[in-house]
């Protein structure tokens, strides 16, 4: 949750809103709409919801608050209650304007995944709207750029991931099976609108296939938003990551791994990230937790727990992302990362 000061004024907050409402998402006039928010982002929720409503179309607020502090409380994926559940099916699309965490593992749920499969949108919204810089020119390049990466994800065999400071992992690609463009933009409504500034092709290990060494620095879900002083070593063996090294942080990632069940420990994905206007957590300000730093050109995530609602096949009550920075990445023999410098 941000604690960056910032002057939340109409003009500001329309504005924000009206490039995610008339860029991104394509709204239409009678589409209805649900905008879930928590208190401390009321004021962002109520400015989309107005834009929502100038062209015409029905928005419903929904406050969270409660639902965002059971997720805290139990770090496992937030399944949300049936008469919520209705409230997305029948919506057109769902923008998720409530804590940056929450609102994420929400799309990692099986109820939320019908709603989205029925034909509703999900779109989750960046924090701090009032100082978003993003252009639509910007927009359209990243989204483009993911694309592409996705594409070369879909006709692959393997992904070799490593970095400068140890990590060296490699995992096959199962043929026929769902890559996800997860961006401010789609060409098709299950795939969750990430928006403005994030962007990841992501794809599921074929189970059992995972192998190597994997040095997280970066963000990791519920444990923390940057690791460089405090790295976690996840060792894995035929898709799981049969040990969690380290200190602090990996002490906090084995505890949360132990409370969930038998799969937490399942290799769920790999996000290849490919935005130029996403920080990393660590160029962030005011103490923001930065967990949109996940989409930040140079990085790729491995995800632990929980990949049946993307396309794999291990259910499990936790799905969480765990980042490193300035990777080298190929899709067989195509270089798409280079120590953090993109090449495809």
């Amino acid at each position: 949750m941000s604690t960056q000061p910032s002057l939340q004024t109409p003009f500001l907050l329309t504005r924000s809103a009206e490039l995610i409402v008339d860029h991104c998402v394509g709204l239409q006039e009678g589409d209805r709409c649900l905008v879930i928010c928590d208190k401390s982002r009321w004021p962002e929720g109520e400015a989309i919801a107005g834009v929502i409503l100038a062209r015409g179309a029905t928005p419903l607020l929904m406050d969270v608050s409660n639902q965002v502090a059971r997720y805290y409380a139990t770090h496992q994926r937030p399944e949300p209650p049936d008469h919520m559940t209705a409230a997305f099916a029948a919506s057109n699309f769902v923008f998720g304007s409530a804590d940056v965490e929450y609102c994420h593992l929400l799309g990692h749920t099986e109820k939320n995944q019908a709603a989205q499969a029925g034909g509703m949108q999900y779109v989750i919204v960046e924090e701090d709207m009032s100082s978003w810089t993003t252009t639509p020119e910007d927009i359209d390049a990243f989204v483009e750029r993911t694309f592409r990466v996705a594409d070369l994800l879909r006709n692959g065999k393997w992904v070799t991931v490593t970095t400068s400071n140890g990590t060296d992992a490699k995992f096959k690609l199962k043929p026929g099976r769902k890559v996800w463009s997860f961006a401010a933009r789609t060409s098709e409504r299950r795939e969750a609108l990430i928006v403005p500034n994030y962007a990841e092709a992501a794809c599921v290990p074929w189970e059992g296939t995972m192998e190597g060494r994997a040095v997280v620095d970066g963000y990791i879900i519920s444990v923390g938003a940057d690791h460089r002083d405090d790295p976690v070593e996840l060792i894995m063996k035929e898709g799981r990551a049969e040990e969690v090294n380290g200190g602090r942080a990996a002490g906090r990632l084995r505890a949360i791994m132990d409370a969930a069940d038998e799969n937490a420990n399942n290799m769920a994905e790999c996000g290849v990230c490919t935005s130029h206007r996403e920080k990393r957590s660590y160029e962030y300000e005011y103490g923001i937790p930065g967990h949109f730093s996940y989409g930040a050109w140079g990085t790729t995530h491995f995800a632990v727990g929980h990949s049946h609602t993307i396309g794999g096949e291990v259910h499990s009550k936790i799905h969480l992302d765990c980042q490193m920075y300035d990777t080298t990445l190929y899709v067989d023999d195509v270089c798409v990362m280079e120590e953090g410098v993109y090449k495809f």
